[in-house]
């Protein structure tokens, strides 16, 4: 059994004990926590998913072996990125994200470990560029119901968000994309963030965030 918990937790999260945190965006889009096998199988199937993109990158061997085998035997497109959920992307890695989100096909499923941060920061992306939304009534990055706790360093991937709304108020035809790769100072607003200790502990001790 211990065996057994070290493996999950690894693997991956401890709200999946209880929920994959798997939440339908609209018809084109679908985010969650690390699936098991036989539930991506499921996901894939019910939801006709033609790309799945998996941010944890691919240190993770087992599970990516897993990953390409099930994609494979449904003809299904598998990207992998690696992302932080206690950091701003790169400009490099924000580019990627948008040449992924605008080139490939859906129906899309999009999963880190939790299905919290980095998912909601993809999510976010999606609903901005893809279905130009307005990033101010995007609510992607919410503790309810998606875990996502902006209080502690995975806030940061907020501040990114807010930093450019800030910027905007005076440049408003700056896109996000454009200020991202000529305006952004990712070491600043990664220097001046503060977070909160309680929820320092929450995310890092208890919930294991990459």
């Amino acid at each position: 059994m211990v065996k057994f918990l070290k493996r999950f937790f690894t693997k991956h999260s401890f709200i999946s004990l209880f929920t994959f945190n798997f939440h339908k965006i609209d018809d084109n889009f679908y985010r969650s926590a690390q699936p098991t096998d036989k539930h991506l199988e499921e996901i894939i199937k019910k939801y006709n998913i033609k790309t799945v993109l998996n941010v944890r990158g691919e240190e993770h061997i087992e599970i990516l072996a897993s990953q390409k085998e099930i994609c494979k035997k449904y003809n299904v497109e598998l990207i992998t990125i690696k992302l932080h959920s206690r950091g701003i992307p790169s400009k490099e890695k924000i580019n990627r994200l948008y040449e992924i989100l605008t080139t490939s096909k859906y129906p899309m499923l999009v999963h880190c470990k939790s299905g919290s941060d980095r998912t909601g920061l993809v999510a976010t992306l999606y609903c901005h560029w893809i279905k130009g939304k307005d990033i101010k009534e995007i609510k992607q990055l919410k503790a309810f119901p998606y875990l996502h706790f902006k209080h502690s360093k995975t806030g940061l991937i907020d501040k990114y968000f807010e930093e450019y709304l800030k910027f905007k108020k005076d440049n408003p035809k700056i896109t996000l994309i454009e200020w991202t790769n000529k305006y952004m100072d990712k070491e600043k607003i990664e220097k001046d963030f503060k977070e909160s200790g309680i929820f320092k502990f929450l995310v890092d001790k208890i919930l294991r965030r990459e």
